[in-house]
C-alpha cells in the first residue's frame, strides 16, 4: 500500500512539473509574440515615415507645376465671371489666380 501511495505521489509531482513547463512555454510564447508585434509595429512606422517623406518631397517638387497648370486650365476654360464667393481675376494681369 505504501508503494502505491508513493507511485501516486510521483505521478502527481510529474504532472505538476509538466503543468509548470507548459505554463512557462506559454509565457515564453506570449513574450515572443509581443516582441514580434512591437518589432513589426516599429517597421510599419518607419516605412510609413519613409513613404510620407517621399510623398512630401514629390508633392513639393510637383506642387508648383500643378498649381500653374490648374491656373492655366482655369484661364482657358473660364467663360465670363464666376458666380458665388469666388471670382476669377484677370488671367492676363494676375496669372489666373482665384481670390
Amino acid at each position: 500500500m505504501a508503494s502505491q501511495s508513493q507511485g501516486i505521489q510521483q505521478l502527481l509531482q510529474a504532472e505538476k512539473r509538466a503543468a509548470e513547463k507548459v505554463a512557462d512555454a506559454r509565457k515564453r510564447k506570449a513574450r515572443r509574440l509581443k516582441q514580434a508585434k512591437e518589432e513589426a509595429q516599429m517597421e510599419v512606422e518607419q516605412y510609413r515615415r519613409e513613404r510620407e517623406q517621399e510623398f512630401q518631397s514629390k508633392q513639393q517638387a510637383t506642387g508648383i507645376f500643378q498649381r500653374q497648370a490648374w491656373s492655366a486650365r482655369i484661364c482657358t476654360t473660364a467663360e465670363g465671371p464666376v458666380s458665388g464667393p469666388l471670382r476669377l481675376r484677370s488671367c492676363s494681369q494676375e496669372g489666373g489666380r482665384l481670390e
